[in-house]
């Protein structure tokens, strides 16, 4: 058995273990997606943000403060990063930010409405 198949089949086979403490747990900051980022997918992450910022001010009494004395004030933007490279950075997320929160990636109704509106070849290499 090669090795690559004998850790799926390794994997596989912990999935299906009773273990205490409910689970197995993958350690580690996932970097990619092995899905591609469409234009509905993009769509989507749109919306997702929208409501999440939405949800996350209402849940902070209404308030839509964005305090920017922080890490994530000073994410985008690096010095020295082309706002195009920072855009396709976060654009290139959204498959792992959307799955991470438990939200479907796209539909067929997302890329029927906005797969041209949002589609890849707007914001990739060149794209600039």
């Amino acid at each position: 058995m090669s090795a690559a198949g004998g850790r799926r089949g390794f994997l596989r086979g912990l999935v299906s273990l009773p273990l205490i403490g409910g689970g197995v747990t993958l350690i580690g900051n996932p970097s990619a997606a092995a899905v591609p980022v469409m234009g509905g997918m993009v769509a989507t992450y749109l919306a997702w943000l929208h409501f999440e910022m939405r949800y996350a001010s209402w849940g902070c009494n209404g308030r839509n403060f964005v305090p920017m004395m922080n890490h994530g004030a000073v994410f985008h933007g690096r010095p020295g990063e082309h706002p195009a490279d920072s855009a396709r950075a976060a654009l290139h997320r959204a498959p792992i930010i959307l799955a991470a929160a438990g939200c479907r990636l796209t539909c067929p109704e997302a890329e029927e409405q906005c797969g041209e509106m949002f589609a890849p070849s707007k914001w990739q290499e060149g794209g600039r």
